[in-house]
């Protein structure tokens, strides 16, 4: 074990270029892992494998890159790309496997006609993140930089989020969206704050995501939450003091959380809708007792339905080219197009992907329903099964890309790290379509760029760094 470094002395570590190297890895650790992609991908395509056993390593590969990346920093991508193969191809199997009859969330395809296509594609998916993609060691990167301004920072950034989450709501529609991503630099303001090492880190942390618990709660809605605190987790991670042993207990204990708020969160709903106010631990404890509902065969049947956003992808495949044509790039372009202010483009596609998801699926949706048919979905929809694989290829190495440039340009400027989520947050998301996602690159990049910049400009870290008027608590681990 090193032993800490005063701020002074790491205030006087540049990132060289020969160094860049130190900070900046390839995302894909050997060279084997891209071999088993592309056997799977082949395997998947010709269907001479079983797919439950193909699924279980292409999620192999999948958690362990990002269970080992999460040591040196955000694995923002994997973290990606590990949602994106539990949701398209591993809540698939399952429902083929127990044979899932909902009576609407169901497989509209056969399996081999949907795995010969959401194989290949989603390990090419997997193949351009992993293989195109750069990691960031944390550590030394943020440690060249005294910190004695994040918590600062982080004050500044959470008083920002709280008056723009206050005026959304009573903007003008045409620029409600702006004011949502700066609602969202509380998040940031929180990994500001984790990272301080002030003595009142974690409960300045408590507070800047104080919405997002209340919201959650309040509207039974959890997936923001997991994934918000799942970012900052795993900026915060790298930091700690972490004993072997526990690493994989957190990682058990998150997969026991998530499990537990999927199959207790339609009877919490169905509770809160009836007038009741029931506790969320209350019910996760009874769901779990040993004789509890969270082992009834309907409970852990419906757990499968949520985790597969296979369905719709299925539905795709059975509605187009079959009643809807191939769509040609139409929603590609349709996305780009969306960039565009409203009072331009009154008629632009907006977001909830109700209008895709009934053209190309052909099924109802109500008119107050958000459901997309996800990147996937589209790149069937776009270009068939072939040109499908291709785009989700290319869409991957588009986000290896982007992701990589950033992370270079956060050599220089080492807290934009906490910044990136805000970014990414929507392309992390498998259920999304490329309207959301495109306009949270866009203009999640503006809003970052300009704030990071801004608030260094007004505020340079200098200020702060002979002014420290609170403990500095700074966790040193070595590096893996």
């Amino acid at each position: 074990m090193q032993a800490p470094t005063s701020n002074s002395q790491l205030g006087q570590l540049p990132i060289a270029p020969t160094r860049l190297k130190l900070v900046l890895r390839r995302a894909l650790s050997s060279q084997a892992s891209l071999a088993v992609l592309l056997i799977l991908a082949l395997l998947g395509y010709a269907q001479v494998v079983p797919n439950i056993l193909l699924v279980a390593i292409l999620g192999f590969v999948s958690f362990k890159e990002f269970y080992q990346k999460i040591d040196r920093g955000l694995p923002l991508l994997e973290l990606a790309n590990l949602i994106a193969v539990l949701q398209w191809t591993v809540g698939p199997a399952l429902s083929y496997y127990f044979e899932i009859d909902h009576f609407k969330y169901y497989m509209y395809v056969s399996e081999p006609t949907f795995f010969s296509f959401a194989l290949p594609a989603t390990c090419g998916f997997t193949a351009a993140i992993l293989g195109w993609g750069l990691v960031v060691d944390q550590r030394p990167l943020i440690a060249q930089k005294g910190q004695d301004f994040y918590f600062t920072y982080g004050i500044y950034l959470v008083t920002i989020a709280f008056i723009a989450e206050f005026v959304s709501g009573r903007a003008p529609s045409s620029v409600q969206f702006f004011f949502f991503l700066l609602s969202q630099l509380r998040y940031v303001a929180a990994m500001y704050f984790l990272l301080s090492g002030h003595q009142y880190r974690f409960i300045a942390t408590i507070i800047a995501c104080s919405s997002l618990f209340v919201k959650s709660s309040s509207a039974g809605m959890f997936h923001d939450l997991l994934l918000w605190l799942a970012l900052i987790f795993c900026v915060w991670f790298p930091t700690a003091k972490w004993l072997h042993y526990r690493k994989p207990l957190v990682f058990a204990l998150a997969a026991l959380l998530v499990f537990t708020i999927q199959v207790v969160k339609q009877d919490y709903r169905v509770r809160m809708k009836a007038g009741e106010n029931p506790s969320l631990f209350l019910m996760a404890f009874d769901y779990l007792s040993p004789s509890g509902r969270a082992w009834d065969q309907d409970v852990l049947s419906m757990a499968i339905v949520r985790l597969n956003q296979g369905w719709i992808i299925s539905a795709v495949m059975n509605h187009v080219p079959a009643t809807q044509p191939y769509a040609n790039g139409e929603t590609v372009i349709e996305s780009v197009v969306a960039l565009a202010p409203r009072f331009l483009l009154p008629d632009k596609v907006g977001a909830g992907g109700r209008t895709n998801f009934r053209k190309y699926t052909g099924l109802a949706i109500a008119n107050e329903t958000s459901m997309c048919i996800c990147v996937l979905g589209e790149a069937y929809a776009n270009f068939g099964e072939y040109g499908g694989i291709l785009f989700m290829i290319a869409f991957g190495a588009f986000l290896a890309f982007y992701y990589s440039r950033i992370l270079r340009w956060a050599t220089s400027h080492p807290d934009f790290l906490f910044w990136i989520p805000l970014i990414f947050y929507q392309a992390i998301k498998a259920e999304t379509d490329m309207v959301v996602i495109v306009n949270q690159i866009v203009k999640g990049s503006i809003v970052a760029f300009a704030g990071y910049l801004a608030m260094h400009k007004f505020y340079p870290p200098e200020m702060f760094q002979h002014n420290r008027s609170y403990p500095v608590q700074r966790p040193v681990r070595d590096l893996p």
